[in-house]
């Protein structure tokens, strides 16, 4: 019953009349009124979604529905502005399955409770932005240790920001611009590894950037500061502490020796070496140019170098790399070189490399459509195969599988559908229109991946194919856009 225009009232035995009901979504239509006390009855729902509607009044409890997965009621004219608004959240303490808790854009006054802290841990996204929210952000909140987006922005919260928020390791995005929030970035800011977004814009905070922060928004780095008050310490970033400023001929320098050759490879040869003023010790990798791929190589053994933390390793500095060629460098091995030594056995990066090389299957071009087809799926989903949540019964290939049906927005990365389903200006029938034909073409671009990542070599799609029908989708998005040849 999504993006219609059904008007009138929520019914007030809702939950009665359809107690078994799993599913109660109604979003972007014109209903009105508030939502039916009966609602908690409903104790199989799973999903609650009645964004974009034009619901009031105060919220009921929701004490019942403890396999609930999706609670979603932004932008409707819930709340009053009153303290007591946001009681309903103490009642969805009981849903452990919770993972979306989007309540943001409507009339809520209070503060947010402590009770934050005691929502499910399987909370992936929590959203209660432009509100009348008082108060801080509840101390709690660290608890909440699988959460990837928590937007507060544009409420009226001030005080610190919790001291703990580094424990919220998976975090990818943090919006909280337009508030009164004041104190300075918490040191455990720079745990937050998987941060991608971070906007604290406009508001009283100060002091230094964490320089491990620095390091990982190399994606997308959107800080923003604003001093209404003062300045009580520069800010610095990691680019000026950390970086090292390398000539070629310093890098020659450290180098040149063929005694400190630590191994070669395909597309190039690894060197230990040792920089004269600071003493610390490097790798370097040389490309061959002219080797087909070499440079394409090198940009994936950095990304999955970059991640890597161990004390056997090397340091990595900015973007070098050694990935395959890895060694222990002991004391016996200063004054001799050796040949190509490869630290991996399997083709490939594992997660990526397609199950049959595992088996000690050829390389074939079937092996490279799986790898592109897991590639594009981590693209869209926001989540790597080799993430913790995949194990023996569940990986990356089937998880977006079981949402092609009708929950491909759920397993679609945040980061992505920002502002992808909003238009201002724009009459509801034209906002449908562009709705549906994004979600359209989104279904079809996870279609192709995962016809791509399929087991069986044979089974997976063409890439010719795979062309074709991405051409057709963009021509499908942008049909005023000239085509251009691929060559």
């Amino acid at each position: 019953m999504n993006t219609n225009q059904i008007q009138g009232s929520l019914p007030l035995d809702l939950g009665i009349t359809m107690s078994c009901i799993e599913t109660l979504a109604v979003a972007d239509n014109q209903f009105t009124g508030p939502i039916p006390v009966s609602i908690s009855n409903a104790s199989n729902l799973v999903e609650f979604n009645v964004v974009e509607n034009k619901l009031s009044g105060s919220l009921p409890s929701f004490e019942k529905l403890d396999k609930l997965s999706r609670f979603v009621i932004g932008v409707n004219l819930l709340g009053s502005m009153k303290s007591t608004d946001l009681n309903f959240l103490y009642t969805l303490n009981i849903a452990s399955r919770l993972k979306f808790l989007l309540i943001g854009e409507n009339n809520f006054g209070g503060v947010l409770p402590d009770c934050i802290g005691n929502l499910s841990s399987n909370l992936v996204t929590f959203k209660t932005q432009d509100s009348r929210i008082l108060g801080r952000i509840p101390t709690g909140i660290e608890n909440l240790i699988n959460l990837e987006l928590l937007a507060v922005s544009n409420n009226q919260l001030s005080g610190s920001i919790p001291l703990d928020i580094g424990r919220l390791q998976k975090l990818r995005t943090f919006y909280s611009p337009r508030n009164s929030l004041s104190g300075s970035i918490p040191p455990s800011f720079g745990n937050l590894t998987m941060l991608i977004t971070l906007d604290l814009e406009d508001n009283n905070l100060h002091g230094n950037i964490p320089s491990s922060l620095g390091v990982t928004l190399v994606f997308s780095f959107l800080l923003i500061w604003c001093f209404r008050k003062k300045k009580e310490e520069p800010i610095t970033t990691y680019a000026e502490k950390s970086l090292l400023n390398l000539s070629y001929r310093c890098l020659l320098e450290a180098t040149v020796s063929s005694a400190n050759l630590v191994g070669s490879g395909s597309f190039g040869s690894v060197y230990k070496g040792i920089l004269e003023e600071s003493g610390v010790v490097i790798v370097v990798k040389v490309l061959n140019l002219l080797c087909r791929g070499a440079s394409r190589s090198f940009m994936a053994e950095c990304e999955t170098l970059k991640n890597i933390r161990h004390r056997n390793l090397v340091k990595v500095l900015t973007e070098i790399s050694d990935f395959g060629l890895a060694k222990f460098i002991t004391p016996d091995m200063q004054n001799k070189s050796s040949s190509l030594s490869s630290s991996l056995g399997l083709r490939g990066t594992i997660g990526y490399a397609p199950p049959e090389y595992g088996l000690g299957s050829i390389v074939t071009t079937y092996g490279d459509v799986y790898s592109y087809g897991i590639l594009l799926l981590e693209m869209f989903t926001g989540k790597k195969p080799t993430d913790k949540m995949f194990n023996e019964n569940l990986n990356l290939h089937s998880f977006v599988k079981t949402a092609l049906q009708n929950q491909v927005v759920a397993v679609t990365d945040t980061v992505l559908l920002q502002g992808s389903f909003q238009g201002e200006n724009m009459t509801n029938n034209s906002r449908n229109q562009r709705d549906n034909k994004l979600l359209q073409s989104l279904n079809s671009i996870f279609e192709i991946r995962v016809t791509c990542s399929v087991v069986l070599p044979t089974e997976r799609m063409n890439m010719t194919d795979v062309v074709a029908k991405l051409s057709s989708i963009r021509d499908q998005l942008l049909p005023t856009r000239p085509l251009r040849s691929l060559g």
